[in-house]
């Protein structure tokens, strides 16, 4: 949502793919709870979100 948002708001210039597998290392809005879109919004307000270059996405939990 938020790289769609970018996009949209630079009328396509910019693409930018965010690292989802960032989220789910760090715990961010827990799946066993259902996923939580404001959770996640505020954890990367307060902390960021690296690009996916960084930290690839691997379908996978690391603290199970």
């Amino acid at each position: 949502m938020i790289a769609d948002r970018h996009s949209k708001n630079t009328t396509g210039k910019e693409i930018i793919r965010l690292s989802v597998q960032a989220l789910i290392n760090c715990g961010v809005g827990k799946c066993s709870k259902g996923g939580s879109p404001i959770d996640t919004l505020l954890f990367i307000e307060k902390y960021g979100l690296p690009d996916e270059s960084c930290q690839n996405y691997a379908a996978i939990d690391p603290s199970k």
